[in-house]
């Protein structure tokens, strides 16, 4: 019984990093996008 309640916590702690992960991703990609998108503005004005 032990060993399962530790595989959980496992499974939980790793799901926990992947959804950081996306979660850091995305800010990245939004920041990359809005850098592009001004730039963009930019050249066009």
């Amino acid at each position: 019984m032990p060993r399962q309640q530790n595989w959980n916590r496992t499974v939980m702690s790793k799901a926990l990093n992947h959804l950081r992960n996306v979660m850091l991703n995305l800010i990245n990609f939004k920041k990359l996008a809005e850098e592009h998108l001004i730039y963009t503005a930019q050249r066009i004005i």
